[in-house]
């Protein structure tokens, strides 16, 4: 074994490995590729971890050796291998401190040998330390009562991975999804002395424990989200056991069986001695603590981290050896879906210095890298085996290019969607400064799955015009897709609010009736409350509950918005309304009627945008007069002179929504206010800064047309005028600039115009710029 000049074995030299020199000799000139395997200082004789082979090592890994400095073979095990991704190796390493051997692939004339017996002078090795963990994807739902039962499932089901762990815990499936899955962990347990030991068994769903192959502890399931007291992940359902061990190893299997929602597997243990802590005993209310604690790495037999070193090629001028992983993955908020960050990191080496990297994903991202290293971002939207392609290039233009897959999988499933998070959490601010960073995202590359999260990511940060970009490319391309109800749900008003399209809207509108998704969604949401879960857990169900009852009750509503608003089919609008309000305006409840005169406000709006406007203060003030909270004149005066400085309030802290929430509640108690066109005036300005739009731009126009006096003119004049450049309406832009300058004396106004002109005229030449380059590709 080769031992580095000058080491010590001190804890620095054990953590560390030192690195041979760049002039290692080749073990075999018949394998065309190595890779450094490094190996950690600890205690142990095996060393574990895993290594990518990028697709050059025979499909059943016979040329795989395993080379120690001093040239010779290692004893070692494949774990597991996922085809091109990697491969989960376990390596014997008999001497102490940190260590450096070789991974030799890529020779197609490998004869198959027996890598647990390499090296001559151990033939008899196995990998004995640490805890073997393998999961399996099941062939069908179900939750077995029995160990026989189980392992029944396990010979039926696919193994999706392996690898060694220092302890018998997980807390989700590392190698696909986290529901409907099996696993195995296996360990050699040291058992100090002869006695009674308790073993503490925590699982969801089901587990079953067996000690050298008798079962000490069954536990069927499935669990209830209610069998998680308190803050979850803290404290997990868990059954305990006492089993009589004599001094020695003794293997100890925990299998775990998993079906939907929280889960968990792992072993604690409370040995028949006191806890130490500083060679003292644990101290616990003045006594030695004999209680349960987590099972230590050297009890199962320590492992040595293996991270894979330098790659190199023999007679290759350059080797493309990237490195691909999930960084992070991130709950999009409101819902039970995940988002990851994946990183690729590239020391590619050669005869000659790496002067380029290009990372090309499956979703038409190209990312490039000038130098000889590379460290790379991408955000995919889905998880999945999402596919990419890394091509490197040297300072002579010779080129190597590799297939690079990435397994994403979505971890920590909960039955309940995670909350929404603040815009300042660091998590979030890193995706979205990645996102502004990053190029934009070209969503014809976009899976369906991705543009599902794309949708859903973009409305919660208030992006609505992306959100409904992706909204409308799926409706076209998979109007029966799964996920489409769940979208139409969350996303409804983005389209009515910010990304205004009345053809997303109406779709969206059938999508929830045609499914029934509302009903289905008010149902799940009420089974959540017979579990007896604990009081904040309840109020949000309820509240979600009255959210969705409402979004049910006004789906006509929005329908005759849409019909009126974005289509211009009045009489169709008129006919939804005036059936709403017959039904409703003089029901039995408050709430029916409450519903009817907003039926009632809602003709108002389309009349008015018939531009009868006598006929529309008819009927808003037959609103204000069926309105239940009457007020006196000096009340409605306050109202009206408070609701500007709120939504002006509200603007300056950049709270949009608030803001067009207090304009809603304006007009609700107050319709006629409607006739004077500052309501309109304000909601355009709000979506304006917002979330620029069509929507925005009919508001500002609106509130011109209905009282073309007013003050607020001027400013809405402007405002349209930006919004359209904004959008990039530019020859509309233009004409809305020139007449503000024909028309206007505002001198604030009059000396911004030359710039917005310019840069209206730079939009039409750019657009025309891009319609020639598309028409020359086409022919």
């Amino acid at each position: 074994v080769w031992i580095p000049d000058g080491y010590k074995d001190t804890p620095a030299d054990r953590k560390t490995p030192r690195v041979p020199g760049e002039d290692t000799p080749w073990w075999n000139a018949d394998w065309p590729c190595r890779v450094q395997l490094r190996f950690s200082g600890w205690p142990g004789e095996i060393g574990a971890g895993g290594v990518r082979l990028h697709g050059r090592a025979a499909p059943d890994l016979r040329d795989l050796r395993v080379i120690d400095p001093d040239g010779n073979p290692s004893n070692f095990q494949v774990l597991f291998h996922e085809p091109d991704v990697c491969a989960s190796l376990a390596v014997e390493l008999p001497k102490p401190g940190g260590q450096v051997h070789w991974l030799y692939y890529g020779n197609p004339k490998a004869a198959k040998i027996d890598p647990m017996r390499c090296n001559p002078q151990r033939p008899d090795w196995s990998a004995r330390g640490g805890v073997l963990l393998r999961t399996y994807r099941k062939a069908q739902p179900g939750h077995p009562k029995t160990l026989a039962e189980l392992k029944e499932m396990i010979s039926k089901a696919q193994c999706e991975g392996a690898a060694i762990l220092s302890q018998m815990a997980i807390g989700h499936n590392p190698f696909g999804e986290s529901d409907e899955f099996l696993s195995v962990m296996v360990g050699r347990l040291a058992a100090a002395k002869d006695g009674k030991y308790g073993f503490r068994a925590f699982g969801d769903d089901a587990c079953w424990v067996t000690i050298d192959g008798r079962e000490v502890l069954s536990w069927p399931g499935p669990r209830e989200r209610s069998a998680w007291r308190g803050e979850e992940w803290r404290h997990p359902p868990h059954k305990d056991c006492m089993v009589e061990l004599t001094k020695g190893l003794h293997e100890v299997v925990f299998y775990h069986e998993e079906g939907e929602g929280l889960q968990i597997a792992a072993l604690g243990w409370q040995p028949p001695w006191a806890w130490m802590s500083g060679g003292k005993p644990v101290l616990v209310h003045g006594k030695e603590y004999y209680g349960f604690r987590e099972i230590q790495n050297a009890d199962w037999g320590d492992r040595r981290i293996l991270r894979s070193g330098r790659y190199e090629a023999r007679d290759r001028p350059v080797l493309a050896a990237p490195n691909l992983y999930t960084e992070w993955t991130y709950w999009i908020p409101d819902t039970e879906r995940q988002i990851a960050m994946a990183t690729l990191s590239l020391d590619a080496r050669g005869r000659n210095a790496v002067t380029r990297c290009r990372w090309e994903t499956d979703d038409g991202t190209v990312l490039v890298h000038e130098g000889p290293t590379a460290f790379l971002r991408h955000l995919f939207w889905s998880g999945g085996r999402r596919k990419s392609t890394v091509t490197v290039w040297d300072e002579q233009g010779n080129s190597d290019s590799v297939a690079c897959p990435l397994p994403i999988w979505q971890i920590n499933v909960g039955n309940a969607p995670q909350p929404r998070v603040p815009k300042g959490t660091p998590r979030v601010e890193a995706y979205l400064d990645h996102l502004q960073k990053a190029p934009p995202y070209d969503l014809a590359g976009l899976t369906h799955a991705d543009l599902v999260n794309y949708a859903l990511f973009f409305y919660t940060f208030d992006d609505d015009r992306k959100a409904v970009e992706a909204i409308r490319r799926l409706l076209a391309e998979k109007p029966d897709h799964p996920d489409l109800p769940e979208l139409a749900l969350t996303c409804f008003v983005a389209p009515l609010r910010g990304g205004f399209d009345p053809d997303v809207a109406e779709k969206l509108t059938d999508v929830l009736a045609r499914t029934d998704a509302l009903s289905k969604a008010i149902d799940a949401a009420k089974a959540e409350l017979a579990d007896p879960e604990d009081g904040e857990h309840q109020l949000t169900v309820r509240a979600r509950i009255a959210e969705l009852q409402k979004l049910k009750r006004d789906l006509p509503l929005h329908r005759a918005h849409v019909l009126a608003f974005g289509k211009g089919r009045f009489d169709e609008a008129l006919e939804v309304l005036d059936g709403l309000v017959k039904k409703h305006l003089h029901g039995e409840s408050g709430a029916e009627q409450a519903f009817g005169r907003r039926a009632l406000i809602a003709k108002g709006d389309v009349l008015l945008l018939q531009a009868k406007y006598k006929d529309a203060e008819k009927v808003y003030r037959e609103a204000e007069r069926l309105d239940p909270r009457q007020m006196t004149r000096a009340q409605k005066m306050t109202r009206i002179g408070g609701y500007p400085f709120r939504v002006a309030d509200y603007l300056s802290r950049d709270l949009h929504r608030y803001a067009l929430e207090t304009i809603d509640d304006w007009e609700d108690i107050l319709p006629v206010a409607k006739l004077e066109g500052e309501t309109f005036y304000l909601r355009g300005k709000v979506m304006y800064l917002g979330w620029p739009s069509v929507a925005a731009v009919k508001y500002l126009e609106l509130s011109e047309r209905v009282n073309p006096s007013a003050p607020h003119v001027p400013e809405a004049a402007w405002l349209k005028a930006n919004c359209l450049l904004a959008i990039g309406h530019y020859q509309e832009a233009l004409a809305a600039f020139g007449r503000i300058q024909d028309e206007l004396t505002n001198a604030t106004y009059l000396k911004l115009i030359p710039e917005k002109i310019e840069q209206c005229r730079a939009g039409l030449a750019g657009a025309a710029t891009r319609r020639a380059g598309e028409k020359g590709k086409g022919g």
